[in-house]
């Protein structure tokens, strides 16, 4: 089981971390920069080509831009993001202590974390993710596992 968490966690401070980085990334510039970047991509000759192969592009980016204008939202993921890659860390540093409560306190920092990244785009109105909300629930039910299985070897052990 801890070889699964190790692997978890690494996961975890990969995919965490980019989100993290790149969230806010793209909420430094601030809204005006997406919109004026947006419009010269409507402007842009390829952008007819793409309107002749995607349907429903024009709705697509209109919902992307909704997202990217907002400053606070972007920020608010980066900040859970990063919130998750702390409890991965409190975990992934219990494996080698073997300290329960740590790998505890680790997993709801982490699950705390996805569960207000879920709840975001209700709370600004935007399209909700069904299928990253799926993904990150099977991720934090392994993490549930992993953490909360008691070992048939030792009682103190996970």
């Amino acid at each position: 089981m801890k070889t699964l968490l190790k692997i978890l966690c690494i996961l975890t401070f990969v995919w965490s971390g980019v989100m993290c980085v790149s969230y806010t990334v793209i909420a430094i510039p601030g809204d005006q920069f997406w919109t004026v970047f947006f419009e010269k991509f409507e402007d842009n000759d390829g952008f007819s080509q793409l309107q002749e192969t995607v349907p429903n592009i024009d709705v697509v980016l209109a919902q992307t831009l909704s997202i990217l204008q907002n400053t606070w939202y972007l920020l608010l993921v980066a900040l859970f993001a990063l919130g998750s890659v702390v409890g991965a860390a409190v975990m992934f540093k219990s494996i080698k202590s073997d300290c329960v409560k740590n790998r505890q306190l680790g997993f709801h920092i982490y699950t705390i974390s996805h569960l207000l990244c879920i709840a975001l785009p209700l709370l600004f109105s935007m399209p909700f993710n069904w299928s990253g909300t799926f993904f990150t629930l099977i991720i934090v039910g392994l993490y549930a596992l992993v953490v909360f299985k008691k070992s048939t070897n030792t009682p103190t052990e996970l």
